[in-house]
């Protein structure tokens, strides 16, 4: 009786090992069809190996109601890795609902990243209840506050995508150079 119960929890257990769900990740390179290869940052279970590199993974991005927020990501960027219940490989022809294309599931092959700030592995956690946007070694963000205030800090604002003039802020020149300053007033050039 204790072989038979062995038995099924060793079924049980290879099962489990075999299902994948979610796993963290880090971007290897990234490809102009907004794929990327990414090593898994785990080992293969009791065997205790490194996964190989998964290529061609599809990075998703935050979009919601008509809003979208979009960033290339940078090798060593940490994601999550999703792995969907069944073969995306039709899917992704045409982002069409249709029969999936084997019988694989929650395989290795049929994952999607998704590009989310891993703070617990970086120490940077700076929760606010405000939208900010910003980039990694710069002084530049954009803050939607709480109240619908909107505060963008920049040392250059451009209005307009191919805009040829700037925002400044109220400041002085000394010798041709524009010293900003605190202050209330923004206004175009």
């Amino acid at each position: 009786m204790k072989q038979v119960a062995g038995l099924f929890q060793d079924v049980i257990a290879g099962i489990g090992n075999n299902t994948n769900c979610l796993m963290i990740g880090k971007i290897l390179s990234y490809n102009n069809d907004n794929t990327a290869t990414v090593e898994p940052m785990h080992c293969i279970p009791k065997q205790n190996k490194p996964y190989n590199p998964l290529i061609c993974v599809p990075i998703g991005f935050f979009s919601l109601g008509g809003y979208s927020i979009k960033v290339k990501p940078s090798k060593g960027d940490l994601i999550l890795l999703m792995f969907t219940d069944y073969d995306i490989d039709n899917l992704l022809i045409d982002g069409k609902s249709k029969k999936p294309n084997t019988d694989r599931t929650h395989a290795l092959e049929d994952c999607i990243a998704i590009p989310l700030s891993i703070n617990f592995l970086n120490n940077a956690f700076n929760a606010t209840e405000d939208l900010v946007i910003t980039k990694e070694g710069t002084n530049a963000y954009v803050k939607i506050k709480n109240n619908g205030d909107i505060i963008l800090n920049s040392d250059r604002i451009l209005l307009g995508e191919n805009a040829d003039k700037r925002i400044l802020k109220e400041g002085t020149y000394s010798e041709n150079t524009y010293i900003p300053e605190i202050c209330k007033k923004v206004y175009g050039e």
